[in-house]
């Protein structure tokens, strides 16, 4: 090996020295500068925990106070609340019992009116009712007498402008024994379809019992009425059998048995109209119901229109 060579290999051990120190020395500032990184890094940590600890700490305290406080408040509260409750249901109750009172004092006002117009009703009805047998009454007396005196007429074979003009009157009378029945039907006719288009909805205590009144008022009418031509029936006979010639008196019999039938169609008819009034459970009024009443009274009127006219009695028998 020559100097050259030599030179140059100690020179390469050399530099393989330096650059092993170089390297060992950056290892050591690289270990030391991560060592010291760590550190930091580890400190950082720690104060963070510090710092979330007393945080968590703080907001543990500031927890509990606002918890106390807040149930210090809500207790506070409470105790306001209950207060006004039991002040507000005293009150309550106070409205109640007086809004009670006066719902018992108008229902007693209520029944004493519904009370007072029942009274007044009967009192009417009773009126009603005692006219109705005066008329009665009257009108028997009168007949009685007429058909006595027209007895004896016909006994006598007078037939003049007087006896006349007496049959015509006493036919005029039979047609009259219908009015009242005739005005009393129409004054309820708009109630009963009332009833039966709605059923009775809605149909208030005083309603019902004004709708009583009348339909009570004509069964007693009808009762009359039926009477009447009954005895009328009646009495032809009985004239028939004292002047067999009279053949008109068949016609006046015929047409008073007729009416009579008919009248007692509709009494009965009427009479189930009442049966509803006074229910409280049934339907108030079908609508055949109404129908066989408007029927039976239609056949009635056909019926008193056919009594017969002296003239058409004439016409008749004089041929």
């Amino acid at each position: 090996m020559n100097v050259c060579q030599f030179i140059n290999c100690i020179q390469m051990q050399r530099k393989i020295e330096f650059d092993r120190i170089e390297n060992e020395n950056r290892r050591k500032k690289e270990t030391a500068r991560d060592s010291s990184e760590r550190e930091k890094r580890e400190k950082e940590r720690r104060k963070e925990r510090e710092e979330e600890k007393k945080k968590d700490e703080k907001e543990r305290e500031e927890y509990e106070r606002m918890k106390n406080t807040d149930a210090t408040e809500w207790n506070e509260k409470m105790s306001i609340s209950e207060a006004e409750f039991n002040k507000m249901k005293e009150k309550q109750e106070k409205e109640l019992s007086r809004v009670k009172e006066e719902q018992e004092k108008t229902m007693l006002k209520m029944m004493e009116d519904a009370e007072k117009e029942r009274e007044m009703r009967s009192d009417r009805l009773r009126k009603e009712r005692e006219k109705v047998a005066q008329e009665y009454e009257e009108y028997c007396s009168k007949w009685r007498n007429q058909m006595k005196e027209m007895l004896n007429l016909m006994q006598q074979r007078i037939w003049n402008q007087q006896v006349e003009q007496k049959w015509a009157k006493k036919l005029s009378g039979l047609r009259d024994v219908h009015l009242p029945v005739h005005r009393s039907f129409f004054n309820l006719r708009f109630d009963l379809e009332d009833l039966t288009k709605y059923n009775g909805a809605d149909l208030s205590a005083s309603k019902r019992s004004e709708i009583e009144v009348k339909v009570s008022l004509l069964l007693d009418q009808l009762k009359v009425e039926i009477q009447i031509m009954g005895n009328e029936v009646d009495e032809m006979k009985n004239m028939t059998l004292d002047q067999p010639e009279a053949k008109f008196l068949a016609d006046i019999e015929e047409s008073a048995e007729s009416i009579g039938k008919a009248s007692t169609s509709l009494f009965e008819k009427m009479e189930i109209v009442m049966k509803h009034l006074k229910s409280e459970y049934e339907k108030l009024l079908e609508v055949d119901d109404w129908r066989n009443c408007g029927n039976s009274f239609n056949d009635l009127e056909k019926k008193v229109d056919l009594i017969p006219t002296v003239s058409g009695l004439k016409m008749k028998y004089d041929q």
